[in-house]
């Protein structure tokens, strides 16, 4: 695969981890990517759950996250798990 293909790999990779993929156009654009990472790093929350032990083993749970309110709220997540 070349680099495009590379690319929409590291960004699905990105999507389904609840992460985020900065491309940057130069090494001049790294300290505002930085600053970027570091404002969602000082404002992300950790929410936790024990899930059911209900349903079959090995297939995938979605998860759906809510959020009620105003502003610029982003919620980036993980779209699922697996009980092994």
């Amino acid at each position: 695969p070349g680099p495009q293909e590379a690319a929409k790999t590291l960004e699905r990779l990105a999507e389904i981890s609840g992460g985020r993929m900065f491309r940057l156009a130069s090494e001049a654009s790294l300290p505002a990517a930085l600053e970027e990472i570091l404002a969602d790093l000082k404002a992300q929350y950790v929410l936790g759950f024990t899930p059911s032990e209900g349903g079959p083993r090995g297939r995938l749970r979605k998860i759906q996250i809510k959020v009620s309110g105003r502003g610029k709220t982003v919620v980036r997540h993980r779209l699922g798990y697996r009980l092994d």
